[in-house]
């Protein structure tokens, strides 16, 4: 009677021993799939797992498998869309910056071409800066003391989108680095005091005739009358 009574403890002890096993790992299982879906996947995207017990407690290893294979599936996902991220960042830093992938190359400025391209305007070219003094000396002299055709170009450099350069390479082939410097069909002849030197002298307009050729023409404005 007593060992019949003990056996039925001691079996009942057991069941609710094995009972109290299926629960923990039961629930340590979730709590490790919880723990690495939130882990892997920050935005909670979290994907369907399976329960990886069965109806009757146990625990189901295909079903583990499973949920495993499901698990490095959106780990790969991931590491793709992280890839598509940085993607998508780096072409909005180098719009931000104003680089394309089309055009990442600065236009050169040709000094060499643009003086030829101006020196092709007029027989007649000043080359000056708005706020040079001596500038506006040659041009107010050229223009009212002498009528010359065609009229003079007047470039300003530091009106000019790449005057600097421009003036630089002026200089460069006229010896010449500051300004006015006045050019007669390609060849600079002077700045302000050298012009006002053959004007007192009487000598400029015999001189502009002389180095414009037959390609411009030149008279004293208001001149004396020889008749």
């Amino acid at each position: 009677m007593v060992s019949s009574r003990k056996s039925r403890i001691l079996a009942l002890s057991a069941f609710l021993l094995t009972i109290v096993f299926i629960f923990i790992q039961t629930h340590n299982n979730k709590s490790l799939n919880d723990s690495i879906i939130d882990k892997t996947d920050p935005s909670s995207n979290k994907p369907n797992l399976e329960s990886t017990t069965n109806q009757i407690g146990a625990i189901d290893e295909s079903k583990i498998k499973s949920n495993e294979e499901k698990l490095n599936n959106k780990l790969n996902q991931n590491d793709g869309k992280d890839d598509s991220n940085v993607e998508i960042k780096q072409k909005q830093k180098q719009k931000q910056e104003g680089i394309t992938d089309e055009s990442n190359i600065k236009t050169t400025f040709d000094a060499a071409q643009e003086f030829q391209s101006i020196i092709g305007l007029s027989p007649v070219v000043i080359f000056s800066k708005t706020y040079c003094g001596f500038s506006q000396a040659l041009k107010n002299l050229l223009k009212f003391e002498y009528e010359i055709n065609p009229p003079p170009t007047i470039v300003e450099l530091d009106k000019h989108k790449n005057g600097r350069e421009l003036q630089d390479f002026i200089a460069s082939k006229s010896g010449r680095k500051t300004v006015p410097n006045l050019f007669i069909n390609g060849v600079s002849r002077g700045g302000s005091d050298e012009m006002k030197k053959l004007h007192d002298e009487g000598k400029l307009l015999e001189s502009l005739n002389l180095w414009g050729e037959k390609g411009i023409k030149v008279n004293k404005i208001n001149a004396p009358s020889n008749s």
